[in-house]
């Protein structure tokens, strides 16, 4: 279970590195109304949340299971964004989430 973790977290500051690369692209090249991203701000917040799960579950400190698990359900809230937005479901980021709430919680 600790080593599922751990590559759960690294999936974290995997995310977080698209989040940001995400975010550059929709200030560069805004999406002309049929984009699926979320707004600049909600990903930011995505960013905080992918980090500091990373970064608690690096770290091995206490808190990392409630910040890993609330980083697997941003995956589980963001696949459900997608799919409401553009009616393309995102199962691997689903199960993804779904399994790290499992290890987590």
């Amino acid at each position: 279970m600790q080593l599922l973790r751990k590559l759960l977290g690294w999936n974290f500051a995997l995310f977080a590195v698209v989040s940001i690369l995400n975010g550059c692209w929709l200030l560069i090249e805004p999406i002309h109304g049929r984009g699926a991203s979320l707004p600049i701000p909600l990903l930011a917040v995505e960013v905080a949340f992918f980090v500091v799960a990373w970064w608690m579950i690096w770290k091995g400190k206490p808190s990392a299971r409630i910040w890993g698990g609330a980083g697997s359900l941003m995956l589980i809230l963001d696949s459900l964004y997608f799919y409401i937005r553009t009616s393309r479901s995102l199962w691997g980021m689903l199960m993804l989430g779904s399994v790290g709430v499992a290890a987590f919680l």
